[in-house]
């Protein structure tokens, strides 16, 4: 089974909870892979930034793509998610291609849009994580 991850954030761009969240689920899918595991590989992809690698197999069965998206204009948020997101749903496309994927994993309003193209896209199931809502942001 091949899954797919979309984040706005992962280490080393870690700005809030989300890359947290992120890093840590992705250890727990490498701890389950093993002799006694179903078969998986789980791609994960995020916006690259700084001297990450654009590219780490971090086990047999995850792999970060760290894709090259245009700068993020803190002026305009909202129309730069949506220029990022177009760059992470090509590259998933290109990976989908030759390996399909069963189910999408998108992380925080920040990738949702990417998520539910590619959800009607392929007909597969999409699980989406909210991390935090305004509201419980500024409490």
């Amino acid at each position: 089974m091949r899954l797919l991850f979309i984040s706005w954030e992962y280490p080393p761009n870690v700005v809030g909870g989300i890359g947290r969240h992120v890093s840590e689920l992705v250890r727990a899918f490498i701890a389950l892979s093993g002799e006694n595991s179903p078969p998986f590989h789980l791609d994960l992809l995020t916006p690259h930034t700084g001297n990450a690698p654009l590219f780490e197999e971090l086990s047999e069965s995850v792999t970060v793509h760290r894709v090259e998206t245009p700068s993020v204009n803190p002026l305009d948020l909202f129309n730069s998610v949506v220029d990022n997101n177009r760059y992470l749903v090509s590259k998933a496309r290109e990976l989908h291609h030759n390996n399909p994927y069963a189910l999408i994993h998108v992380h925080d309003w920040l990738t949702a849009s990417a998520g539910i193209e590619l959800k009607h896209a392929w007909k597969i199931p999409l699980v989406t994580t909210i991390h935090a809502t305004e509201r419980g942001r500024h409490q």
